[in-house]
């Protein structure tokens, strides 16, 4: 990497807050950086999906269509990633991303990933336990939702109906 002031470097924010300069710097060149203004798609619901994205600046709405209703699942602002579970396993987008307003995103492909985990192991490890951490962090987060739901379900089925 250069000292060029015009190459665009990932910030020292979220996950990457731990991470040296310089690693923060190899691990900008293996991915792109990207403009969005506001209104547009970085991910269609449905369609094929295997790319890690990290919020630069801005905000996103993670939304999709569910028995024909548009349903907000998430707003992503900066210091942020999406896009992981896919990276692992990919498949089709199980929700659309939109930009809100400006937004600035790093992306990386699954086969950058690899690549950078190949070429510079220690910060690779460092940005797997990042990203598991962070994979971690929504499953209990689903599980706390799941169970707030289970128990709102049971209450449901155990509250007799009121007479009219």
């Amino acid at each position: 990497m250069t000292d060029d002031l015009t190459i665009p470097e990932l910030p020292a924010i979220g996950l990457l807050a731990d991470f040296e300069e310089e690693d923060r710097r190899l691990l900008s060149s293996y991915g792109n950086f990207a403009k969005f203004e506001k209104g547009d798609r970085l991910i269609r619901q449905g369609t094929p999906q295997d790319t890690l994205y990290f919020v630069v600046s801005g905000l996103l709405h993670a939304t999709c269509i569910e028995e024909g209703r548009h349903m907000l699942l998430g707003k992503i602002q900066h210091g942020e990633w999406f896009g992981e579970i896919n990276v692992f396993d990919p498949a089709n987008a199980s929700a659309s991303v939109d930009a809100m307003q400006f937004s600035q995103v790093w992306s990386i492909k699954r086969e950058g990933i690899e690549q950078f985990f190949n070429s510079y192991p220690v910060p690779g490890l460092s940005l797997m336990i990042s990203i598991a951490s962070l994979l971690a962090h929504r499953l209990r987060k689903l599980d706390e939702k799941l169970t707030v739901a289970k128990q709102l379900s049971n209450i449901s089925e155990s509250t007799p109906p009121r007479n009219a």
